[in-house]
């Protein structure tokens, strides 16, 4: 059964030279390739996983956003009918399941690359939040520890907290790109949706126990690394250009995160259409609102507001402190301050408190 359009078809090769300075991740592509492929600033890519025959799984692909970057040097394809070419960043693929360690051995393959939205708010408040400075990091989901089922919090390791700038506590914005069908069925473009969640720390006995659990209860504890990176699975769809190689080390993945069944369904037609009010009845009929699952990748990031809020306290301290030495140093006339006076130093001290805080929380990832 055809789901992308074949004319959004690409092959994917390792990114030598991306964009810096963005919070994202990136697929490059020449400019010729980004106009044929109807590309804006964000796509996703879509990858049929050669695991799934074997799993079952109801839906046959992973996706996953990006940022879309030019890269001249890539060129076109020289034969016509022949796939475009993209450069795709490595964790990119690590969040579809493609082997890391023998990338560059595997041939072929069904990736597809579509246009993709941000709607409206959801948008706006992420170009603020590039103003204050945030970090995209790329997780598995998987189900929540029994304690925090019905909590409305998520579970990260402590270090991707860091790296996101996060503290226990803080909330975090957890996105996830749903495709939208035609009529016909055909999926032609994805909108990035997201949701918010309190965050909290899975410590290291935490994770030891999961670990545990998917060795003691594989059909319950599904365990992402074993079933997205079996060699034999790329093998049996002919994807190896030599010969099968031994698996030594388990495969790099991207971080989990713990998450209950209800936060997991949270990406579903219904909530889709509230927040999305501008699209059709045809195409919310289209969208996969099958619940994330073991297998679904995400990108997370800060809270803006939450990383605000916890900061109000030294930025009203600041705030203060500036005010007071302002409303001092700018008494001309001696026991008597003027409006003038007042409204200049609440000036410099708004602008002052806000380029430290934007210093401090720019600092922080």
């Amino acid at each position: 059964m055809t789901m992308f359009p074949e004319s959004q078809k690409v092959a994917i090769q390792a990114t030598s030279r991306r964009p810096t300075g963005k919070p994202d991740y990136f697929i490059m592509a020449s400019r010729q390739q980004v106009q044929r492929l109807k590309l804006d600033e964000w796509a996703v890519l879509v990858f049929m996983h050669p695991a799934f025959e074997r799993l079952n799984r109801d839906v046959p692909f992973l996706s996953i956003q990006c940022r879309v970057g030019v890269d001249d040097n890539l060129g076109v394809p020289s034969v016509v009918g022949t796939p475009t070419c993209v450069a795709v960043d490595q964790t990119l693929r690590n969040a579809l399941g493609i082997p890391f360690r023998v990338f560059r051995q595997l041939t072929g393959g069904e990736y597809y690359l579509l246009p993709a939205a941000r709607q409206g708010v959801p948008q706006l408040r992420r170009e603020l939040a590039q103003v204050f400075g945030f970090r995209s990091i790329a997780v598995r989901c998987h189900s929540a520890h029994v304690p925090d089922i019905e909590k409305s919090y998520v579970r990260v390791p402590q270090d991707v907290l860091k790296a996101v700038g996060v503290q226990e506590s803080d909330d975090l914005i957890l996105e996830r790109p749903l495709p939208v069908a035609g009529r016909d069925g055909i999926i032609r473009k994805f909108v990035i949706s997201e949701v918010r969640m309190s965050a909290l720390a899975a410590g290291d006995a935490f994770l030891r126990e999961r670990k545990t659990l998917m060795k003691c209860f594989p059909t319950r504890f599904r365990d992402a690394q074993r079933d997205l990176y079996d060699y034999a699975d790329f093998s049996k769809s002919g994807l190896f250009k030599t010969e099968v190689p031994e698996r030594q080390l388990p495969e790099p993945d991207v971080p989990p995160t713990f998450m209950d069944a209800e936060t997991r369904a949270s990406w579903s037609v219904d909530t889709f259409r509230r927040s999305l009010p501008g699209f059709t009845v045809d195409e919310a009929r289209g969208i996969g609102s099958e619940p994330a699952d073991y297998l679904t990748p995400l990108m997370i990031r800060r809270s803006i507001r939450s990383a605000l809020a916890r900061d109000s306290l030294q930025t009203g301290i600041t705030f203060l402190v500036v005010l007071i030495q302002l409303t001092l140093a700018l008494d001309l006339e001696p026991g008597r301050v003027s409006g003038t006076e007042i409204a200049l130093a609440l000036l410099i001290a708004s602008c002052v408190s806000l380029i430290l805080l934007i210093f401090r929380l720019r600092q922080q990832v």
